[in-house]
């Protein structure tokens, strides 16, 4: 068995009856026994073999139930079941798993580097918007650029979060350290830091950072627009959802509301959340939700502070195009 999200991976799966695509398997001359049955996650499979229930001593009457890949199952365990909502993963990379109800039929959607998968709940779909500079851009400031300067603070973090001030920093940085995600898909792409003078400090580039990365997730933000899929508020997961500072920056430019969870683990209460309904253990995912996932903190967008932003931002979504000549 597999479910509809990772059968898609494979390129020949259609969205439209859940089926891998028969005829395009016969131009490629492949069989379609080749391929696990295709079902909807969190669908109870078997039963797990004796031997196998034997070996770890559990009961031979123990269900299997379908899981799905990382992304689906930590958007599940951050509490998604609506279309309008996501989680935003904050590690070393960036990925905002968006759910949607509706199929987008543009295909530029895909050009632009993001699918259109079936998620956990039926009825509904999900994509995913990366940059590959997140966590790690921020490592790199840290450790190549400052090397773990902390003045008299107990760390990095404490000795920025002390130093940062609560307005835009006026600087403009571009997060492709590690390339360009979508919708670019520009693995060459370079970073930048602009608008750089002798008056800049270390917490300036800082916050920059903080809200080059934003800014960027803005841009993919406004991109799904397009192709009729809209964020109305955000989950944050990950290491960067331990900084109150980074995920009010982000609230103040995307101008959603961000929610951090009391447990940092999503995909483990994903798949808790399945089971529980599978085994009718709750009588809906709205049920499973309300029992398992439990929000920490909240943070809405300061309405003055993204009017501010607002200026720079503009200017943010031309620099790809500028300097995407100097790569």
């Amino acid at each position: 068995m597999i479910d509809y999200a990772l059968a898609c991976r494979t390129g020949i799966f259609r969205l439209e009856n859940k089926q891998f695509d028969e005829e395009l398997l016969g131009e490629l001359g492949i069989s379609k026994s080749l391929f696990s049955k295709p079902m909807l996650t969190g669908s109870i499979v078997g039963s797990v073999k004796e031997s196998v229930a034997k070996e770890l001593g559990i009961s031979p009457k123990t269900k299997l139930v379908l899981g799905s890949h990382d992304q689906i199952c930590s958007a599940l365990g951050a509490g998604v079941v609506k279309s309008g909502e996501s989680v935003d993963g904050l590690g070393t990379v960036e990925c905002i798993t968006a759910v949607f109800d509706s199929r987008p039929i543009n295909v530029e959607m895909g050009r632009s580097g993001y699918v259109c998968v079936p998620y956990a709940v039926d009825g509904l779909y999900c994509t995913y918007m990366f940059n590959y500079s997140s966590g790690s851009l921020v490592n790199w400031f840290r450790k190549d650029i400052l090397h773990g300067y902390r003045g008299e603070q107990a760390d990095f973090f404490a000795y920025m979060d002390e130093t940062m001030g609560e307005e835009p920093s006026g600087l403009l940085t571009l997060p492709y350290f590690a390339g360009a995600a979508t919708p670019y898909q520009n693995i060459n792409a370079k970073g930048a830091i602009l608008n750089l003078t002798t008056r800049t400090k270390d917490s300036d580039l800082y916050r920059s950072i903080l809200e080059g990365t934003a800014m960027e997730m803005r841009v993919n933000m406004e991109k799904m627009r397009e192709f009729g899929v809209r964020i109305e508020r955000a989950v944050a997961t990950g290491g960067g959802a331990n900084s109150d500072r980074w995920l009010q920056i982000k609230a103040d430019i995307q101008n959603i509301s961000i929610q951090t969870l009391r447990s940092s683990e999503g995909g483990l209460c994903g798949c808790a959340i399945l089971q529980a309904v599978a085994m009718g253990g709750a009588s809906s995912y709205d049920e499973a939700v309300n029992r398992f996932v439990v929000t920490k903190r909240q943070f809405f967008p300061n309405a003055e502070r993204h009017l501010s932003y607002r200026e720079s931002y503009e200017k943010y979504k031309k620099l790809y195009d500028i300097l995407k000549e100097f790569n």
